[in-house]
Formats: C-alpha cells, structure tokens, sequence
C-alpha cells in the first residue's frame, strides 16, 4: 500500500496570501494599506470573496510576481488584473507619469532607459516647456568618459551621474548644480575625456 501524498492546506499557498491581502487592503480599515485601496473606493469583485473562484481566474501564480491591476484605479476583477513581475507592477502606479510620444505611451523610467537619458534631465526638459522631440533626443546629453566609464554630463546632472562623477572622477565640493562645462574642463587634465 503507497503512501498518501499530504496536500498543503491552501492557506500557506501563495495565491491564497496574495488573496487575503487583496482582500484586507480593500475591506479591512484597520489594514496599513487600506487608504491607499478601499479608502480610495477599490473593491474586490463578489466572484472573488470565493478563495476557489479567484484561484480558478487568476490561475497559479508565477515565481517573482505580484497581482496587478491593469487599470489602477480599477476594483480587483478577473478582467482587471493579471500577474505581473516587478518592473511591470512599478510602471503601472497611479503616481507614474505617463507620456505619449511619437504614438508610444511610457512612463518616465521607460523612456529613460529606451533613450538613455537620465530621468532628471527629462523632467527639466518636460519643466522647461521643450518639444517633445527636443526632450528626447540623447544626441544633446553630453557623453564624458571619467576612468574609462561613460557618464552623461549637462548643466544639471542627475543623482546617480553626480555619485559617479564624484567617485571615478574625484570630484570634491561641487554640487551637482556646480558641475558644468567649466568644472570639467578644470579637471580635464585628472583623467577626464570626452567621448
């Protein structure tokens, strides 16, 4: 006689976690998150206050994913959400900015990384009133190579620009305000070179 395989009781799964917490932040006032979901009027479907019917729709949950809701001012229903990895879920909040350009809608770390200018340099350029075109043409980034890294360098770099600038190029007592055309020309001659 085989042995019996011992099931897991449904409430350690994933899928049952991601449920009870779906549910807690849009029903549950004293939930952390509350405020954020049932206090701004999202809801769970009724289907879904059924543990079975929301695993039915929604399916196993893959590894490294959460559960998403397409449109996020939408209630959690199977036609407004799906499983979706971290980086999909961080550019589907309600706090990203989303532009559209050339008739493709990012937001602003997406066009960051498909242009390779720095989000703080978009956002100035968006600030300062500039044609879409304009913001987005990474020919006018300035490229430095400082220890044989590269480094976008304009008039206002961003934070993650300045802390290589500062390291690689031994930059000291300059704000990122202060690094300008003429800051690097004062240290062009310590290993400094545009590219």
């Amino acid at each position: 006689m085989g042995r019996k395989k011992q099931e897991i009781p449904k409430s350690s799964t994933r899928e049952y976690k991601t449920w009870s917490w779906m549910k807690a932040r849009c029903l549950q006032k004293k939930s952390g998150n509350y405020k954020y979901y049932g206090g701004r009027g999202i809801k769970v479907c009724d289907r879904w206050m059924v543990f079975e019917n929301f695993l039915e729709d929604m399916g196993k949950q893959p590894e490294r994913s959460s559960l998403d809701r397409i449109d996020s001012n939408g209630d959690y229903t199977p036609e407004n959400c799906k499983w979706s990895n971290k980086e999909e879920q961080m550019n589907n909040t309600r706090r990203n900015t989303q532009i559209t350009y050339k008739s493709k809608t990012q937001t602003l770390a997406q066009w960051s990384r498909e242009t390779g200018i720095p989000v703080g340099i978009i956002l100035k350029r968006l600030k300062s009133g500039m044609d879409y075109a304009d913001v987005f043409d990474a020919s006018t980034v300035k490229k430095y190579m400082i220890d044989g890294e590269k480094i976008n360098l304009t008039a206002t770099v961003d934070r993650t620009e300045w802390l290589k600038l500062k390291t690689l190029g031994s930059i000291k007592g300059l704000s990122k305000h202060q690094i300008t055309e003429e800051a690097i020309k004062f240290y062009n001659d310590a290993h400094i070179d545009l590219l």
